[in-house]
């Protein structure tokens, strides 16, 4: 998927698996919401074992949910991406305890700022997901992943990353040389 610009309500581009190796670079996604109370909103989804994706060059803004979100998906690479505006910038996560997983996952020199719109389409919002990088999970097969040299500025609401530790051992998730920037909260 390529070279296109999205203007909608409900979702934007969604890959679901299982295939391996998808591609989605240079498109613009903006004002997806959905009024159905889940981030089905977002801008660009990678889920349900849509392995080895590539996902990178495109822009993401105002979208009623994430910017990105890979969910239950392995060995995907986001980078050079700019998510602003969002209900969230980059999620990198699995929804459930059972066999799906987020493991090798790589996410670089992406820009992600104020990514954090009070969800106006009715998504999900609250203060776990109004972040630039959320990654962990609820469950414990998020791990291996990677997150390094993006560019995070937050808005006065919002975090610079949100990661949860469910796993009780062996967690290799890394984030590094990530370049901050919180703007002062007066």
């Amino acid at each position: 998927m390529e070279s296109t610009s999205t203007t909608a309500v409900n979702r934007g581009r969604i890959l679901r698996g299982p295939f391996v190796a998808a591609l989605v670079h240079d498109n613009t996604v903006s004002h997806c919401i959905a009024g159905n109370g889940t981030d089905d909103g977002g801008g660009i989804a990678v889920d349900f074992n849509a392995n080895g994706a590539q996902v990178y060059r495109n822009y993401l803004y105002d979208n009623g949910g994430r910017g990105i979100y890979v969910y239950n998906a392995d060995e995907c690479d986001v980078y050079s991406n700019i998510c602003h505006g969002n209900d969230g910038g980059i999620t990198v996560s699995c929804l459930s305890s059972g066999v799906e997983t987020a493991t090798g996952n790589q996410v670089y020199n992406n820009t992600l700022y104020h990514n954090y719109n009070g969800s106006p389409g009715g998504g999900t919002s609250g203060s776990e997901f109004d972040t630039e990088i959320f990654f962990g999970g609820y469950h414990a097969n998020c791990s291996q992943n990677t997150f390094y040299n993006n560019i995070l500025a937050p808005d006065g609401s919002g975090r610079c990353v949100k990661y949860y530790d469910y796993e009780p051992s062996g967690i290799t998730n890394v984030c590094n040389y990530n370049l901050f920037y919180q703007a002062s909260r007066m």
